[in-house]
């Protein structure tokens, strides 16, 4: 039976990593040498702190078996729900070019993986220009 009265809470798409690492006998330890990162990161993954990039789902599909679209789509379903509670609303032009609208103070560009955790961040893949045109001001 259906409560409507019941708030509905995201759940992180660390959960079901979780269930898959339990499902193949691995420890948070041994999964996090076998994608190649810290097991800080992989915590922070696990509890929704950290986005799940496209890097890693792609490593989650060969470490897990599932598509890297799979963890994408958990990801961004994650990432609506959180947009959905929050009473923030912001409209960033991502450095890849893309504009991202939310109303969450943690942004996760879907094109190109970039988090933003306040407005001041940069799109990753326009740092190294940013730094450029840093040095050319100087």
């Amino acid at each position: 039976m259906r409560n409507d009265n019941l708030a509905s809470i995201p759940i992180p798409p660390g959960n079901t990593i979780i269930e898959q690492f339990e499902m193949d006998s691995m420890s948070k330890e041994e999964s996090a040498f076998e994608l190649n990162i810290s097991l800080e990161h992989l915590n922070d993954i696990i509890e929704g702190n950290s986005p799940i990039t496209v890097k890693i789902a792609k490593k989650l599909e060969t470490l897990l078996g599932l598509p890297a679209i799979f963890w994408l789509g958990l990801e961004e379903s994650y990432q609506k729900a959180i947009n959905e509670q929050s009473n923030y609303n912001f409209t960033i032009r991502c450095g890849c070019g893309c504009t991202i609208r939310s109303n969450h103070l943690s942004i996760f560009c879907p094109d190109c993986g970039a988090n933003y955790n306040t407005v001041v961040n940069f799109c990753p893949s326009k740092q190294e220009d940013i730094k450029k045109q840093r040095l050319n001001d100087k």
